[in-house]
């Protein structure tokens, strides 16, 4: 079914994207970009993770605890960031989730106009010489099954 909405325009789309990669620029001075192979070898964690955080900072500042190679407040911190983040992190899945329903929408009303008209154009191409030539690639196309996924 094609979408009631019209498509964005080419300006619109350009003027998105100008800003996604500004904004991109702007995130990835601080941004991590993680390896598959850094990403396994993290430590997960669990839901509620949040507030025991909080605790055994708070516990571990109380009696003075300090560790050599993270401090208490470096794990502030990055419990902080990922507090600030979660925001942006719910922001942008919604826009790339709203692009890639509108790209998908686009595609579908595109290749099923295209099997429209291929049908009819299929009906008229028995009494037209030129244009059987002119569908002969389509026609290759449509004749090939799709690689089974």
């Amino acid at each position: 079914m094609i979408p009631e909405k019209p498509f964005p325009t080419e300006h619109n789309v350009n003027k998105v994207n100008k800003s996604v990669g500004t904004a991109r620029g702007d995130f990835a001075v601080n941004g991590h970009d993680l390896t598959a192979e850094l990403r396994q070898q993290m430590v997960k964690p669990r839901p509620g993770f949040e507030k025991i955080v909080i605790r055994v900072m708070d516990a571990a500042a109380q009696v003075g605890l300090e560790l050599p190679n993270v401090s208490v407040a470096s794990v502030r911190e990055a419990q902080a960031a990922a507090t600030r983040l979660h925001p942006l992190l719910i922001n942008t899945r919604a826009l790339h989730q709203s692009v890639s329903d509108t790209m998908y929408g686009a595609e579908s009303a595109a290749w099923s106009g295209t099997m429209l008209y291929y049908s009819v154009l299929c009906r008229l191409a028995e009494n037209d010489e030129n244009l059987r030539a002119t569908l002969e690639p389509v026609v290759e196309f449509f004749a090939r099954r799709p690689a089974a996924v």
